[in-house]
């Protein structure tokens, strides 16, 4: 099995891909390197973005911090009470790097941003509103929203809907230049879009955890799904997602047997703590070409057909 793995990823890598056709490739078939609590790397916000070239990365929010609470519409930046190291202290901060790199680099590739809400919302200046407000604020025309995903399919009436009907997908690299988009994740999350009902007006998209393809069902009113790098592994919840024009993550991705395993997978986002790819070169989906996403080919048959490789 491990060696049809690593012949799949040879046949992706050997993949060669025009310039044009590479800016053509809607979202959902853009492989990258993701990069797990980004605040606590030893590389900077700043030298993620522009040195390592990665266009993934993963923020923790809390409201309070060493029972100090942070300012109304904005949240401190770090994992847990026990875990607070971090190269920024507020959100603001790191919507400030963001910004800066977009100015100076206004044509940049798309920027995924994942933010794992670890606090409740509440009424002192913290609640979903708060934050919509804040991302708007402080990205304006940059940022790209559930909203703007709906409008590319005005007959669609769910999320889900807007990328699986005829006509509809999702937008291209090319389209997506210069463009942010946010993903919330954990337990909060189904309060920021109250169970669904408000999910096409927030700011920011949200990602369920999910252990089976069942589960993708209970959620039309998401487009990204998280899930442990065990489930991503399986590869039947994958290949769901994929049928499906829906988006998957993973993370805690830090040693190159698996990130091999699950590159050769049509998963979008891997999420890893080693952003150096002098230390740790397996960590990168940059090509000879200079492209910073790798492709997914458009059908799990044609990683079956490679190598007799199946997920099922």
């Amino acid at each position: 099995m491990q060696q049809t793995l690593f012949c799949v990823l040879l046949l992706l890598s050997s993949l060669t891909v025009r310039a044009e056709d590479y800016e053509a490739l809607p979202y959902d078939r853009l492989q990258q390197k993701s990069v797990h609590n980004a605040y606590q790397r030893k590389e900077s916000l700043s030298d993620q973005l522009e040195v390592y070239q990665l266009r993934s990365l993963e923020l923790d929010i809390f409201p309070s911090k060493r029972g100090q609470r942070a300012p109304a519409m904005d949240w401190f930046v770090y994992h847990s009470p026990s875990d607070q190291k971090s190269s920024v202290n507020f959100l603001s901060d790191g919507l400030d790097v963001l910004k800066k790199f977009h100015d100076e680099d206004p044509n940049h590739e798309v920027i995924t941003v994942f933010m794992d809400i670890k606090a409740p919302f509440q009424s002192d200046g913290h609640l979903a509103e708060d934050l919509d407000q804040l991302l708007r604020s402080s990205l304006g025309s940059m940022l790209w929203s559930p909203s703007d995903l709906m409008a590319r399919c005005p007959e669609s009436f769910t999320l889900q809907n807007s990328v699986q009907k005829a006509a509809c997908d999702w937008p291209s690299l090319q389209e997506l230049r210069g463009r942010i988009l946010f993903v919330l994740t954990s337990a909060p999350i189904l309060d920021y879009v109250l169970n669904g009902s408000k999910a096409t007006q927030r700011a920011a998209f949200i990602a369920p955890q999910i252990t089976s393809v069942t589960a993708i069902e209970n959620f039309p009113f998401a487009v990204f799904f998280n899930m442990e790098k065990s489930v991503a592994l399986r590869g039947e919840v994958l290949q769901g997602l994929r049928q499906r024009n829906l988006i998957g993550r993973t993370w805690d991705v830090n040693d190159a047997r698996t990130w091999k395993s699950l590159a050769s997978l049509p998963i979008q986002h891997i999420a890893t703590d080693k952003v150096n790819t002098q230390k740790d070169p397996w960590s990168t989906t940059l090509d000879a070409e200079g492209h910073v996403f790798r492709m997914i080919p458009l059908s799990f048959t044609e990683y079956e057909s490679a190598s007799g490789y199946s997920v099922l």
